[in-house]
């Protein structure tokens, strides 16, 4: 018997229901429940199914009985925006009167889930469970096919004789905005001298500097004598001047000595000073006779030294020695006075 039912208004699929004659349209019960009304079913399966991913056969087997009702989708399922009053139900039980109902979800339905004489299609391996049976949900089967043919290859597209190729450019593009700033790039190596350039031009003389320190003092060397018949004696004056800790001075010192010996005799000189200060000096000796009288003349002796000095971080007193080289005084005393001329510089190089 084959039955074709309306078409829903909620959807764009076409149901048709399939009996045999073991289960007559209008007699008997399906699940144990009301009678078996094929319309009405036909009108909740599509209902029910409208929300299952991919419907395409549903299998409902019950003991000995058979029925298949088999949905084709004429087109890609679609289900409008749609009031209240018309939106389909979802799958499940949607009132109290249904007596069975068929269930779906992805993967296995679990015990709890359903009654006795439901179905449940598991959208997610396409597989199909039920009837329900004692609180239990029996093997599932498949509701895919088997592959079908590979279709025919196409045919060939068209050639096109009207293309042509342009040899004469497009007209330039805008420019592009500007791309974001880079990275900074490692410092390269340093590269070779450039060659000297050519002499600047002499400067604008400065101003003249303040004038430097100097000072000139003179003092005198108190007399002293000498008179010895020991080779290389000496004698020493006492002090005549004390220099400033921290100064430099040049240093003229010019003896004076006279005496009753006619020898032609050496004398040396030295300068002194008192806390180690840095002297350097050389020196210069003259003699010369003078008569003072019928029968009696006297000798006379001139030394020059010429030094500087060097003071350390104490103040030095100044001294000179008189050395006899070859005993002239010995019997006839020398006696010595002198003058010194300091002057006090800057330093001394």
């Amino acid at each position: 018997m084959l039955r074709k039912i309306p078409q829903q208004p909620e959807t764009n699929l076409r149901v048709f229901a399939v009996f045999t004659r073991e289960a007559p349209a209008n007699t008997g019960n399906y699940g144990g429940g009301a009678p078996f009304a094929p319309e009405a079913q036909a009108r909740r399966l599509v209902e029910t199914i409208s929300n299952i991913d991919q419907p395409e056969v549903l299998m409902l087997r019950r003991k000995n009985r058979t029925a298949v009702i088999a949905v084709i989708a004429l087109a890609s399922l679609h289900i409008p925006v749609s009031s209240a009053a018309t939106k389909p139900h979802s799958a499940g039980r949607v009132t109290a009167t249904v007596a069975n109902t068929i269930l779906n979800g992805k993967g296995a339905p679990i015990a709890s889930k359903g009654i006795d004489g439901d179905f449940y299609i598991d959208t997610r391996s396409l597989s199909i469970y039920g009837p329900k049976a004692k609180g239990k949900w029996p093997v599932a089967q498949s509701l895919q096919g088997a592959s079908g043919a590979n279709g025919k290859n196409g045919a060939d597209g068209k050639a096109t004789t009207s293309a042509s190729t342009s040899t004469t450019p497009g007209a330039a593009g805008a420019a592009g905005v500007a791309g974001a700033a880079g990275t900074m790039g490692v410092a390269g190596t340093t590269g070779p001298a450039g060659a000297i350039g050519p002499a600047g031009a002499v400067g604008a003389t400065g101003p003249a500097g303040a004038s430097g320190s100097s000072r000139v003092k003179i003092s005198t060397i108190g007399s002293f004598s000498i008179n010895s018949a020991t080779p290389y004696s000496s004698n020493t004056s006492s002090t005549f001047q004390t220099l400033t800790a921290g100064t430099s001075h040049r240093i003229t010192i010019v003896m004076y000595g006279s005496g009753t010996n006619a020898a032609d005799e050496p004398f040396g000189i030295e300068l002194i000073g008192t806390n180690s200060p840095s002297i350097n000096q050389t020196f210069m000796v003259s003699e010369h006779n003078t008569v003072t009288g019928v029968g009696s003349k006297s000798n006379r002796y001139t030394i020059i030294l010429e030094g500087t000095v060097v003071v350390g971080a104490s103040d030095s007193g100044l001294t000179v020695k008189i050395v006899d080289g070859y005993v002239a005084t010995d019997g006839s005393p020398i006696t010595f006075v002198g003058h010194v001329y300091d002057t006090e510089v800057g330093s001394v190089n």
